[in-house]
């Protein structure tokens, strides 16, 4: 009989959450500004998931977040710092 598959600790993994916040963090962005908050969000629990180190798909989940963040992070501040005309 095989060992059956561990059992999760309770926890969400960090990297989902990463990567869920990254997508939902750009559109938010255009829409109600939250995107800049949420972004960053998105890159501290990305780079706490990758420091965890837990690797297999969850390193890819976490980079992918941590690059949806630094993506809203950036376009969050073209709009803050652009010259309305």
């Amino acid at each position: 009989m095989s060992n059956p598959a561990p059992r999760p600790s309770g926890r969400p993994p960090l990297a989902v959450i990463s990567l869920g916040l990254g997508a939902v963090a750009i559109p938010t962005l255009f829409c109600f500004g939250l995107g800049l908050p949420m972004g960053l969000a998105a890159v501290v629990t990305g780079v706490v998931s990758l420091l965890r180190g837990r690797g297999g798909g969850d390193a890819g989940r976490a980079a992918a977040g941590i690059a949806l963040g630094l993506v809203a992070l950036v376009g969050g501040a073209i709009l803050v710092l652009r010259p309305d005309t």
